[in-house]
């Protein structure tokens, strides 16, 4: 998806690249995309993108020939590695002069439009000439891909409400954010994703306590309890059938939440299985921790599954 905003910062980005849009995200499920903005590379929800104009905003999509599951899921893999990772002005500017060669990027960094490219180049498929360096717009001229028609709507006055309201996500990052600072500043060391800190405390045990503590401190093992708070309904199948819409509300609801659920699962059951394996061969607290934590996330999934099946049942013939 390409997008752009009223806003000064988004202006200058199209002027300074002779662009239509200013950013470039990649979704990643129904309800979830990531990308790179100058708080570093993230997750966020669709439904909270809000834009004053239709043509503020444009989905693009894989041609046919490329649209073979794993290339979607390994682009997608991808770019979960990369969240945390730090964004880069002075790289993105390099666009400007470096995305008509086949100058490569030589820095751990990431900036919106390059976070796109490499994913799909990771997955195989180069969507422009140059993945390390290029801009939103270079998407539109790909050969792979096409523009999704009236893919924009109007929202609902529900919709804008819930747009503007506080969103986990954004939480979430804030907190990965600082895991990440405070890690830099135990080892001295460019960590910059959570993978990162996997890899290093593996070869450097002696800072288990210390790394572990970070996480412990920074709320991020808990952070699954404010969607259980908020979202009961999501894990309980009478909450869920309590809700005061329409069937046919509910029924799209289910659908979208088997759908994210279902996706989810299968990311966190690769989570839990790479860390129970990093335990066994490397006994750490912050292993088990991780562990833990991926349990409860893979059952929180398996409930949400449950409780959509369910309702979705109720409505078979």
């Amino acid at each position: 998806m390409l997008t752009k905003q009223v806003g000064g910062i988004s202006k200058k980005i199209r002027v300074a690249t002779g662009s239509t849009y200013s950013h470039a995200i990649l979704f990643v499920a129904t309800d979830s995309y990531i990308h790179s903005d100058r708080t570093g590379v993230h997750s966020g929800n669709p439904q909270r993108l809000l834009f004053t104009n239709n043509d503020h905003a444009t989905i693009l999509r894989l041609k046919p020939i490329s649209t073979a599951a794993s290339v979607l899921e390994s682009a997608c893999s991808y770019a979960r590695s990369q969240i945390g990772k730090q964004y880069s002005v002075p790289e993105a500017v390099k666009s400007k002069w470096y995305r008509s060669s086949d100058k490569e990027a030589k820095v751990d960094r990431q900036f919106c439009s390059r976070l796109v490219a490499q994913a799909f180049s990771h997955a195989g498929v180069d969507l422009v000439s140059n993945t390390d360096y290029c801009y939103p717009d270079d998407f539109l001229r790909s050969r792979v891909l096409f523009t999704v028609k009236a893919s924009i709507r109007s929202a609902t006055r529900n919709e804008v409400s819930f747009a503007k309201s506080p969103s986990p996500l954004e939480k979430q990052a804030q907190v990965t954010n600082r895991i990440l600072e405070q890690a830099r500043k135990l080892t001295g060391l460019d960590i910059q994703t959570l993978n990162d800190i996997d890899a290093y405390i593996e070869k450097q045990p002696i800072h288990d306590d210390a790394i572990s503590k970070i996480f412990r401190d920074s709320g991020y093992l808990e952070l699954w309890k404010t969607d259980l708070a908020k979202n009961p309904w999501r894990y309980n199948t009478d909450q869920f059938l309590a809700l005061n819409e329409s069937i046919e509300a509910k029924n799209e609801l289910a659908r979208r939440e088997f759908e994210s659920a279902s996706n989810l699962l299968r990311s966190r059951k690769e989570m839990l299985f790479a860390y129970q394996f990093r335990l066994k061969e490397t006994p750490l607290l912050y292993f088990q921790i991780m562990v833990n934590l991926y349990e409860k996330l893979v059952d929180l999934e398996q409930r949400r599954i449950t409780v959509a099946r369910n309702f979705l049942q109720t409505l078979a013939p």
